[in-house]
């Protein structure tokens, strides 16, 4: 189990008016290891209808091409080459000395840039190619890959379709540049949301992991630990008149209290289902096609860590130590968004179509 400590302040206390924004959600501190395919987890074995296929994917997907370079590019690269040759000539008639010793530091700098520019001459001659992103459909079905798989047990603020007791989420592991249904500005993974009836599964399936994915949406697998807290909107969501009230109670508390509304009080960090989403370039609320309000359902972070009063008491020690540990500040491996992934299903129906955003 993990525990997340209590809140620096209890903001009810402070601004009683929004106990009528608290809502519940799931942290699942992920933690790699080996799930079991009975359990919730990331990336692991999933129960699977016997004789049914593996999802795949033949949606279009981002592939990365070289293709000649246009005349506006081509007067590019030739400012920015002129620029930084400029810029190099002022350093090094600085030292003049360092520059006719070919044992000085910079003197092995200027070898190797020489060395680098010889191995650039012998091949085609810089900025008559560029590397781009294109749209190209895939010459065979690209086979979905785990991401997770929840029971409703563990994720009580999750609505479920009738008859169901299990999700299940899977995505094309490829940069989609549009998918149906997704926010216009979506680039990212071609997601597949799966309602089961647990009981009812008596076969276990995991694919070959997609070892030629990119983007880091490959997940390594974790093991969960469901604890459920409390959230309150990020204040970009609340009235302007309450807005002005916390900040306005921040600034009273002067300087270096440790903590603030936005970091410390609102929205929890990490793998998550249900709460309140962070979404500084979306649309609110999100509406579902057919007019319902939509709920988030899962949140796939870039990294679990947030402010260290979030840190679960089980894990104070080891987040008091320096550097970086992956497996601790980004178990699941996912790095397909700078901030996280965000899947939302309509409150009326969830088997209506999802809607994603990544931030």
């Amino acid at each position: 189990m993990f525990t997340t400590p209590a809140r620096p302040v209890d903001i009810l206390t402070v601004l009683p008016e929004l106990a009528v924004y608290a809502t519940n959600a799931t942290r699942l501190h992920p933690r790699r290891g080996v799930p079991e395919s009975a359990a919730s987890s990331v990336a692991g074995p999933m129960l699977w209808p016997a004789g049914e296929p593996w999802p795949t994917c033949q949606l279009p997907h981002m592939v990365q091409i070289e293709r000649e370079a246009t005349a506006e590019e081509l007067a590019m690269f030739r400012h920015s080459d002129e620029v930084r040759e400029q810029q190099f000539a002022q350093m090094i008639s600085q030292f003049p000395d360092q520059v006719a010793d070919p044992d000085s530091p910079l003197g092995r700098m200027l070898a190797k840039r020489q060395e680098f520019l010889d191995e650039a001459g012998a091949r085609a001659p810089r900025g008559t190619t560029v590397k781009t992103w294109a749209s190209a459909t895939p010459n065979e079905p690209v086979v979905m890959v785990p991401v997770v798989q929840l029971h409703a047990a563990d994720i009580p603020e999750a609505r479920f379709p009738a008859g169901t007791d299990l999700v299940q989420i899977l995505w094309c592991p490829y940069r989609h540049p549009d998918v149906p249904g997704m926010h216009e500005h979506y680039s990212g993974p071609a997601p597949k949301v799966i309602w089961r009836a647990a009981g009812s599964l008596t076969d276990t399936t995991f694919p070959a992991r997609g070892a030629l994915a990119d983007g880091g949406y490959v997940l390594e697998p974790c093991v969960l630990h469901p604890e459920r807290i409390t959230e309150y909107p990020d204040i970009e969501d609340l009235p302007e008149s309450l807005q002005s009230r916390i900040y306005a109670w921040q600034e009273s508390l002067g300087e270096g209290p440790g903590y603030d509304y936005r970091n410390d009080l609102s929205v929890a960090p990490g793998l998550k289902t249900g709460g309140w989403p962070y979404w500084p370039h979306c649309p609110r609320p999100v509406q579902c096609s057919c007019g319902s309000e939509m709920s988030l359902l899962l949140t796939m972070p870039h990294g679990e860590r947030g402010a260290q009063s979030w840190t679960p008491l089980e894990d104070q020690f080891r987040a008091a130590k320096r550097g970086y540990d992956a497996e601790f500040h980004d178990p699941t491996g996912f790095r397909g968004a700078r901030d996280e992934l965000l899947i939302f299903v309509c409150r009326q129906d969830p088997l209506h179509d999802v809607w994603v955003s990544i931030e």
